[in-house]
């Protein structure tokens, strides 16, 4: 280091520098004077010392002559001349130390936190806990504001039975509360950067929020790098408050799976080259998939990473008796015998008695009330088995019913909301009118043909373009060519294209197509072959059928050896979540059935290439085909898209056929229930109001529900306004308003979304009219799936074991971390930063180095030669 008053002649500027590769970093430079001949010596102490012995001769020989000439000299001048002698020594002095500036680069990479939040769906439960009962002024004192939200999205408390209590928030519910206050995190950012990330199955960064000084206003950086304001307000307890992302949309319970340990070992391989000084862990500890926690420990360990665990929900067991399912057939005929399928599972009351009811009202009459027509009573089984009750029942009048089955639970049971669930069933004389276009006649083609032919609730015509004049087929009618107008092509539901050879359409026959898909709810499934699918992407003159399909077609060379049929070997389906729920991929009456036939399913031996699934298409299934070409992303086999008022659904090839090797009737069961769900739209457009379309009738808890409508007004034309209110009716009898937004494609359809955060029965109601006296409505079911429920409670073992084994604390709720208790300090001061700092030397400003040598020469000359004249002048030369 060099002499004090040398030392940090800075001038310093803090700029951020993101995109680093360590985490985001702040400079600061430094720019510091320095002597560098000094550090050409091995021991700088003693040239210092010999350069101020060296220096204090100087200053003796100077005074030597200064009493030698002073006989000789007025007073004023030799101070003059001992001024000069020692400047021109100076600037000697100065010259042979060598002085040069350089600007150094001091960088500091702030300590950060990871706090992880469990974002499974059995995060939606609500706990009984004799502790759970406070009010919202107490939770206001604790947290530092009431929960973010609205007044819609309240929920109302249950009431307490025995001295137990019923906490109206969910576990998700009570986080957002700890998070959105701001006391909690605005204590860990007086030494820490705060990454706030969600998991269940993988970890999604939400917001991080840099480290700032305690009353300072700052501002969160987003998963996208937007920036979300962060603002001071005195009057609240917390001081600042954090209203960043919408917490209750970025932290609602979405996950099927708990992946905890899959979570800690992401986070410490992706924080690796940063400063980590904890992960906080909110969870209810419910592991149930991916790699055990204790191999994520062990890394979490070796990094020096501890983990500080909170525990959010009750340790005590759910005690509850629920309905699982509730399965009927969406529509049946007069006189049919309808199968009603519940399933009850229960938790803590094996082999208890109890009773089922199951009730039936019209849903046409607003007045209608429940009236009773079956009940059975039944053994409950052992946790989470599934106890089957089967009804059967006939209807004779055709009408729109709904049918809801109820558990009487014991007086034990913590959540009476799931005790029941309904269904709609609509009981029609309508038949479908189907029709049947392809080339050949595939073993796809033959096998639907002839189970449509058997069906009485299907009238199915059919055009086979290869099949010579005057062959006959099993059908109510065989087509020479495909209909050519309005009329023709208006009698029909649904029609299944097998590979048919497109290029023979004109353009009149596109547009028609098109217009009934789009204005009149018609509903088109798509199969691709190998024979015809590849000859029409690339013709401009076929841009309506590329349109019409909810996939991307790749073009070019790309075609090439991009699909593949008549492999020796099977592709197995892989369904993605949207494929799991969809009703018409169902073959079994519970998930787990189906997954399993599924899985014994062989799988498909061809398969037409295409890029992925259109924005806002439905993707339901995907092969993981090593040979499918070079692209990153697996081909999808299985898609569907709203086109206008009607629906477009895509399927790889023609192979569901194999399906008959496992059952027939799986066969059979796949095709009907698609051209039910393809259908919908259509069956409802005799409707006065409209239509209201959903994807399915069941969800799981935290999915987003789409819903679509297509509305007309008095004169029967299409209903033409900028939006429109969505009343959402809760299973906790609580309401939600959402906006219907009109589309730009078609007059008269609407589109919105919400999502479900609560098990039971949602009810959809849409006003038509401006008097507000005319309704449609739609009901959903929303359920938590079954693995999540295996083990509700809280897992306070696990998360205390995970805190133990890295170092850090276990806290068994969400005030005991935020304020501590008498045996615990409160999580933020346990948290030690670590903050790293790095110098980075510059180089020697050489410019700077050369005017300094050229002034200090000058100084020196400068000095000798005023004192030589004055000495000339004095006669003492």
């Amino acid at each position: 280091m060099i002499p004090g008053f040398f030392a940090n002649l800075i001038l310093a500027q803090v700029v951020p520098l993101p995109g680093h590769d360590r985490g985001p970093v702040t400079t600061q430079a430094e720019t510091e004077l320095e002597f560098a001949r000094p550090h050409q010596f091995d021991d700088e102490r003693w040239f210092w010392v010999s350069l101020v012995a060296v220096g204090l001769c100087i200053v003796v020989y100077v005074w030597s002559i200064y009493r030698r000439d002073r006989v000789e000299l007025k007073p004023v001048v030799g101070y003059v001349l001992i001024l000069l002698r020692l400047v021109a020594f100076a600037a000697l002095g100065l010259f042979f130390l060598k002085p040069t500036m350089r600007t150094d680069q001091r960088l500091v990479r702030d300590s950060r936190v990871v706090l992880l939040a469990d974002v499974s769906q059995s995060m939606g439960l609500a706990d009984r806990d004799p502790s759970a009962q406070e009010s919202a002024d107490s939770r206001q004192d604790r947290f530092g504001s009431p929960r973010n939200g609205d007044e819609s999205r309240q929920e109302p408390k249950n009431s307490p039975r025995g001295n137990e209590t019923v906490d109206a928030r969910s576990r998700s519910q009570q986080i957002v509360e700890a998070l959105s206050a701001g006391p909690f995190i605005n204590r860990l950012r007086k030494q820490h950067e705060v990454v706030i990330s969600r998991f269940a199955e993988s970890v999604e960064r939400i917001v991080s929020f840099p480290p700032v000084p305690a009353g300072t206003a700052a501002a969160g950086r987003n998963g996208t790098g937007k920036i979300s304001s962060i603002q001071n307000n005195p009057s609240h307890p917390g001081g600042i408050l954090l209203p960043g992302p919408d917490w209750l949309e970025e932290l609602a319970p979405r996950g099927t799976e708990t992946r905890i340990g899959d979570a800690i070992r992401d986070v410490i391989q992706s924080h690796r080259l940063e400063p980590l000084a904890g992960i906080i862990l909110l969870s209810d500890g419910g592991q149930n998939a991916g790699i055990q926690p204790d191999s994520a420990t062990e890394l979490a360990s070796e990094a020096a990473v501890p983990i500080y665990a909170i525990g959010v929900g009750s340790p005590m067991i759910h005690r509850n008796v629920r309905i699982a399912d509730f399965v009927a057939p969406s529509r049946a005929y007069p006189g049919d015998a309808i199968t009603l399928s519940a399933f009850v599972q229960s938790a803590g009351f094996r082999g208890r008695l109890v009773n089922m009811e199951l009730r039936r009202r019209n849903a046409a009459e607003t007045d209608s009330v429940y009236v009773p027509i079956a009940s059975e009573r039944i053994a409950l089984g052992t946790d989470s088995e599934m106890t089957p009750v089967v009804f059967k029942v006939a209807e004779e009048e055709t009408g729109h019913f709904i049918y809801e089955v109820r558990v009487i639970p014991p007086a034990e049971d913590i959540s009476p909301g799931d005790n029941f669930q309904e269904v709609d069933v609509e009981i029609t004389n309508r038949q479908l009118h189907v029709l049947l276009f392809a080339d050949g006649a595939t073993r796809e083609y033959r096998f639907l043909r002839n189970q449509f032919q058997r069906d009485t609730g299907v009238v199915v015509d059919v055009i086979l373009q290869s099949s010579p004049p005057g062959i006959s087929q099993d059908a109510d009618r065989l087509l020479s060519e495909f209909p050519r107008t309005p009329e023709e092509l208006g009698d029909y539901d649904c029609i299944v294209a097998f590979d048919p050879d497109w290029m023979v359409f004109d353009a009149d026959q596109f547009e028609l197509l098109e217009t009934w898909i789009a204005e009149e709810a018609g509903s088109l499934i798509l199969i691709a072959g190998p024979v015809h699918s590849s000859a029409w992407i690339e013709s401009a003159e076929h841009h309506i059928l590329v349109d019409l399909h909810p996939v991307v077609f790749r073009r070019g060379l790309s075609l090439i050896g991009d699909g593949r049929y008549g492999s020796e070997t099977p592709c197995p389906l892989e369904f993605t979540r949207e494929g799991r729920q969809a009703e018409f991929l169902q073959l079994a009456e519970t998930p787990a059935e189906n997954k399993a036939i599924w899985s014994r399913f062989e799988g498909v031996f061809g398969h037409f290439a295409v890029k992925g699934s259109k924005p806002g298409a439905v993707t339901y299934a995907t092969l993981p085909d090593p040979e499918s070409g070079l692209r990153a992303e697996p081909p999808v086999y299985m898609a569907r898209q709203f086109y206008g008022a009607g629906r477009v659904f895509f399927m790889g090839s023609g192979e569901m056929w194999r399906l008959r090797k496992l059952d027939e009737s799986y066969f059979e069961m796949f095709y009907t229930k698609l051209l039910r769900h393809m259908t919908q739209g259509r069956l409802l457009r005799g409707k006065v109001q409209g239509a209201l379309l959903i994807e399915q009738d069941r969800y799981h808890l935290g999915d987003t529900v789409v819903v679509r409508a297509q509305l007309r007004d008095t004169r029967h034309e299409p209903l033409i306004t900028g939006s429109l209110d969505m009343h959402i009716s809760r299973p906790d009898h609580s309401t939600q308003t959402e906006k219907l937004i009109a589309t730009t494609e078609q007059p008269g359809n609407y589109v919105g979304q919400f999502r479900v955060l609560q098990e039971g029965t949602f009810n959809v109601t849409v006003l038509t009219d401006p008097g507000m006296t005319q309704s449609i409505s739609k009901r959903i079911q929303v359920r938590l799936p079954d693995l999540e429920r295996q083990q509700p409670e809280l897992n306070q073992k696990l998360l205390s074991t995970i805190a133990q084994k890295t170092g850090g604390l276990y806290y068994d709720s969400l005030d005991t971390a935020i304020h501590g208790s008498d045996n615990l300090q409160p999580l933020a001061d346990k948290l030690r930063s670590r903050a790293e700092v790095e110098i980075i030397r510059g180089a020697p400003d050489r410019e700077f180095e050369h005017h300094l040598m050229f002034w200090l020469l000058g100084i020196f000359c400068g000095a000798i030669c005023l004192e030589w004249f004055i000495r000339r002048f004095s006669r003492l030369a």
